[in-house]
């Protein structure tokens, strides 16, 4: 109605007064009807504009929570990679003992070993061999056997010591 004003409409006055009231009782309607929708269409987009920046903070909350837990499994991955490391290397000075034991076993503990047993099958030929001489020979390698062993131990236990 104020634009129509403003455009200099002129109403016609000779129109009748019911005319008159109808038309602008029609515009009355129609602007009151379109505010409404427009009120309502507004008041939709608001709803969703809410919904969607609810959906955006929590979406968000989730990003960084999931950048989170993936730091957090790469810290986890790279301590699970320095503990492989260690046992790898663990199990690297365990193999080199084993072995040290092996050859340990295999030549020095084994001489005298093998030697005591030959004397001993020697006590079966008395006859052939003076007795105070295979005890004496008993003797040496049982003293032999002995330092082998002692050296094991303490090469051992210096390792052991050493990894501490």
């Amino acid at each position: 109605l104020p634009f129509l004003l403003m455009e200099r409409f002129h109403f016609h006055f000779d129109s009748s007064p019911l005319m008159l009231t109808l038309s602008l009782s029609y515009c009355v309607v129609h602007f009151l009807i379109n505010s409404y929708i427009l009120y309502q269409a507004a008041f939709t987009v608001r709803l969703q504009n809410m919904e969607i920046q609810k959906q955006r903070m929590e979406i968000m909350g989730k990003s960084e929570e999931l950048k989170m837990l993936n730091d957090s499994l790469q810290n986890m991955n790279a301590d699970l990679e320095v503990k492989v490391q260690n046992r790898t290397r663990e199990i690297e000075v365990k193999n080199k003992k084993l072995e040290e034991y092996t050859f340990i076993n295999a030549h020095h503990l084994r001489a005298p070993v093998a030697t005591i047993l030959g004397l001993i099958q020697l006590f079966d030929y008395k006859e052939a061999i003076e007795t105070q001489e295979v005890i004496d020979s008993l003797k040496k390698a049982a003293v032999d056997l002995d330092q082998a062993i002692k050296s094991i131990r303490a090469k051992l236990e210096a390792e052991e010591d050493s990894l501490k």
